[in-house]
């Protein structure tokens, strides 16, 4: 996405997070379903998005920020 890519996922787990209305979905474990969407994808303009995306809401500054807030709120062992 970063590269300006269109995703294909599923919506499973995290992936409607990250692509949002930048990409088009797929049902899991449904091939033709899977082609098709690689085909729309394949002739979207959705690219200049996808990086937006990316780049507003997953940033390397923004995932460093939240990984040492993660880390710093773990329990201490005592």
């Amino acid at each position: 996405m970063s590269c300006c890519c269109v995703p294909v996922a599923t919506r499973r787990y995290a992936l409607p997070e990250v692509v949002g209305d930048t990409g088009f979905y797929a049902l899991y474990n449904d091939p033709k379903a899977t082609a098709e969407a690689i085909k729309k994808a394949s002739k979207s303009d959705k690219g200049i998005k996808t990086r937006k995306r990316i780049k507003k809401g997953f940033s390397i500054k923004t995932r460093e920020e939240k990984l040492i807030k993660e880390i710093l709120d773990l329990p201490k062992n005592s």
